[in-house]
This record gives C-alpha cells, sequence and structure tokens, in this order.
C-alpha cells in the first residue's frame, strides 16, 4: 500500500469502542473496560498477568467458574475481528410489520432496529456475549433471548480470539450474578432459580 494510504498507528489502533465511551487502542482496553462495567463493591474475579509476553489470566472467585487465559496474540486479533454491534438489540428496539407469508399464514417482518446511541466497533462475541447480562434485567423473554442468541451463534466467526472472549465474558458474568445473588439483587435470584 502506499505511504500516503495508509492509516496511521493510532487510527489503526483504535478499533474498539463508541463515542460516548470513548475508543479504546487496544484488547487490554477492551478487557478493562468490559470488567468496569461490572464491577461491583466486593469483587468478583481477578485479571492476572501470567508472563511478561502480556498474556493474562481472567479467574473467577468462584473454584467452579473457573479461569480462561487470554493470549496476548490472542487479544491482538480483537481488534482485526470488530464488527459494528448494536449492543442493545432487545425486544423493545426491534420494529416489526405484519406481513402475509408465501402460504398465505399472518407472519411478520422486520421493519426496523432503533436505538443506535451504544452501538460501536467491537468483536462479534461482545454484542453476543451482552445478551446474557440483557437477561437478568427482567427486560427480556426468555424466548426472544433464546432465539436471539442461537440465531447469532451463526453469525459469530468461531475463531480462537472469539472464543477466548465469550469464555472470558462468560467467566466474568456468571461470578457477577452469583455474587449479586449473595446479596438481595431479587433479578439474579430469579436468574439463578430458572436458569
Amino acid at each position: 500500500m502506499p505511504p500516503s494510504l495508509a492509516a496511521p498507528a493510532s487510527f489503526v489502533l483504535g478499533l474498539h469502542g463508541r463515542p460516548s465511551t470513548g475508543f479504546l487502542k487496544d484488547a487490554p482496553a477492551l478487557l478493562g473496560a468490559i470488567t468496569k462495567r461490572l464491577e461491583l463493591k466486593r469483587p468478583f474475579y481477578t485479571i492476572l498477568p501470567t508472563t511478561p509476553s502480556g498474556d493474562v489470566v481472567v479467574q473467577s472467585q468462584y473454584e467452579d467458574l473457573g479461569s480462561v487465559k487470554l493470549k496476548k496474540t490472542t487479544m491482538e486479533q480483537w481488534g482485526h475481528e470488530s464488527v459494528f454491534c448494536h449492543n442493545d438489540l432487545t425486544p423493545r428496539n426491534i420494529i416489526v410489520k405484519p406481513c402475509n407469508s408465501p402460504d398465505g399464514r399472518s407472519d411478520y417482518q422486520l421493519s426496523a432496529i432503533i436505538d443506535w446511541e451504544i452501538a460501536g466497533f467491537y468483536p462479534a462475541s461482545y454484542d453476543l456475549s451482552l445478551q446474557d447480562t440483557y437477561l437478568s434485567g427482567g427486560n427480556r423473554l426468555i424466548s426472544f433471548y433464546s432465539l436471539l442468541k442461537r440465531q447469532m451463534k451463526d453469525l459469530v466467526p468461531a475463531s480462537s480470539p472469539q472464543v477466548s472472549l465469550l469464555q472470558a465474558m462468560e467467566i466474568l458474568f456468571e461470578s457477577r450474578q452469583r455474587r449479586l445473588a449473595e446479596g438481595s439483587n431479587i433479578p439474579a435470584i430469579i436468574r439463578q432459580r430458572f436458569m
């Protein structure tokens, strides 16, 4: 590529984020933003550097939830696999219109997706894992959640970087839910009983 067409290094690094939260320059910044959003008064996870190479281990405070090792080279791929994500795909943000199916039955067709204010560029697995956090908020129908997770699974690449981010977010989220359920968080307690 001619030097005049090459993106400046700072542009290439700013692959995660959105205007309201800022653009994150690298994978550790993305992981930091995720953990900050999930933070509680009492810790429920630790992030440990394992080697000078930049690998980290995300470990739950709950032994049965385990840990996941995130290799620096794998985390660096998150930026290369970032896509534009809605980040709030819930029933209230989906508009459908009635239509007739080819066999004459009543059906619905997607008309619009609204409320893009928290959209941004993230790994596709980030948007997929956010669905778990919305379920416990009490604003989600379990049937919609199950259908959306099933459909989104086919859209998210099954690459090692995407899988590692899903695993890390699952450990963080499940650890947080368990910590909340230890207290008096009603949605977390209800989720624990039904999931």
